[in-house]
């Protein structure tokens, strides 16, 4: 019998596990981000050191494992830990293949338990019940925005979607868009400036950077809408088109929806689709949040202000007064 077998064994001190993240980009939400005319001219070598940064100034956990980048363009040449998700450009299908491939790589992530933290980075709304999906699996999820997003009351007066996106999240990452187009679009040096909320979710939803108000970026339309001039301009312009997809729907659908709208806010979600797509071919470019708010507006008001099947068949069954029936002989 050994001597030393009833001697309890030291134990060495339990290592730290380090915790996976991986980042899912939307190569055409980070352009806009960082106020960039294309997402083929980003610097992906530089990407992660710069989302890195960012996180790190937040406090939040920085190491990155992994890039996902949907975009319709190939990176230039293969770079370790980044993997290309090709999309098809948003005039070409109002962006469903990004919402599928996107939401397919996040459920895959979160159902293998391969990550602890998903950094997403993308503004579409359509990847809420994904996103909800993803954390009833036990990941964290961190959405990157800008620093217009710091007064979700007043974002959500003028785009709910997305406030619901940014508040469903765990954890919101502010980055500057000059740090941004410096370190991917410009000369590839990440100097982030420390700012923006506490990590996780805050008591207030009015956080605000650290920074002084000076070194902010001017707001964009999606936090802050449309001037009322501009308002008009894409009213006057959208409302022609809006008009013709109703007249353009079978019978049938605009029953559906004459019947739907009232109980729901904003359009189903197949209407939504058709509708963004053929709006994105006509004007041969994809709309604006603005102009995407206030399409789903026109077409509401539009089948329920006037404009439905019911109202049509009455007017039809009703003489014109500029042509009347011919007396009879």
């Amino acid at each position: 019998m050994n001597a030393f077998s009833d001697m309890p064994s030291p134990r060495r001190p339990a290592r730290a596990r380090r915790e996976r993240c991986v980042a899912l980009v939307d190569a055409r939400y980070l352009a806009w981000l960082a106020d960039a005319d294309d997402p083929r001219g980003a610097r992906l070598d530089r990407l992660r050191a710069c989302l890195e940064a960012a996180l790190d100034a937040q406090g939040l956990p920085p190491e990155i494992s992994r890039v996902y980048w949907y975009a319709s363009e190939r990176p230039e040449r293969p770079l370790p830990g980044l993997v290309h998700r090709w999309v098809a450009p948003e005039t070409a299908d109002a962006g469903s293949s990004l919402t599928l491939a996107m939401a397919r790589d996040l459920m895959g992530l979160a159902e293998n338990a391969g990550v602890d933290r998903l950094v997403v980075i993308t503004d579409d709304d359509r990847l809420l019940p994904v996103v909800d999906a993803v954390q009833l699996q036990g990941a964290t999820v961190c959405l990157v925005a800008d620093e217009s997003t710091q007064d979700l009351e007043e974002l959500a007066k003028s785009d709910a979607a997305w406030c619901a996106l940014l508040r469903q999240a765990d954890e919101r990452c502010v980055i500057r868009a000059q740090d941004l187009a410096r370190a991917v679009w410009g000369d590839g040096v990440v100097m982030i400036e420390r700012g923006g909320p506490p990590p996780g979710r805050p008591h207030s939803d009015d956080w605000a950077p650290r920074h002084s108000g000076a070194d902010m970026r001017a707001a964009r339309p999606r936090a802050m809408g449309p001037s009322q001039e501009e308002l008009a301009e894409m009213r006057a312009a959208l409302q022609p088109m809006v008009s013709t997809w109703w007249q353009d729907l079978p019978v049938e659908d605009r029953q559906e929806l004459e019947a739907e709208l009232p109980t729901s806010r904003g359009l189903p979600q197949d209407a939504d689709r058709h509708l963004l797509l053929r709006l994105s071919q006509q004007l041969g470019r994809p709309l604006t949040p603005g102009e995407k708010k206030l399409m789903r507006e026109l077409a509401r008001d539009t089948a329920l202000g006037g404009g439905g099947t019911n109202a049509r068949s009455e007017s039809s069954d009703r003489p014109s007064e500029a042509n009347p029936e011919p007396a009879e002989a």
